[in-house]
């Protein structure tokens, strides 16, 4: 999750690495996602929605350039860091040893419900970002 953010303070980063980034994201939390699911430690719904974060801008992306002509700008919003962040921690929660369910049962449920309100906020951003000035107003 920080490497972006390293990347920019060292100076060391590139269009390249911008535009991996996210792809590397998507196959780590598919993976942690199904692993889960797998195991029985993550409903399938949940999971679903946690790959429709990366799935919706995808499809309204490629919608937009099929169906439209209109270039699309990736990009990260805030809302799509927060939702990353929400994400990556609930997932932490969720792979926490045993030992540690005095900390993890209690922040469990308030974890999901902000995790779930940011996976849905960030593709709205990510789409409202999309649009051009002028159709907004």
């Amino acid at each position: 999750m920080l490497d972006g953010q390293i990347a920019r303070r060292t100076k060391t980063q590139s269009k390249l690495g911008q535009i991996a980034d996210s792809e590397a994201d998507f196959c780590l939390y598919l993976a942690i996602t199904l692993i889960l699911i797998q195991n029985n430690v993550l409903p399938s719904w949940l999971g679903v929605v946690m790959l429709l974060r990366f799935l919706i801008p995808l499809l309204a992306a490629l919608a937009s350039y099929f169906l439209f002509a209109q270039p699309v700008h990736f990009g990260s919003t805030t809302w799509g860091k927060y939702a990353g962040l929400a994400q990556c921690l609930y997932l932490l929660v969720l792979l926490a040893p045993g030992q540690l369910s005095f900390f993890t049962k209690p922040v469990n449920l308030p974890l999901l419900i902000a995790t779930l309100i940011l996976l849905i906020v960030a593709p709205l951003a990510q789409i409202i970002e999309n649009i051009p000035k002028g159709a907004r107003a």
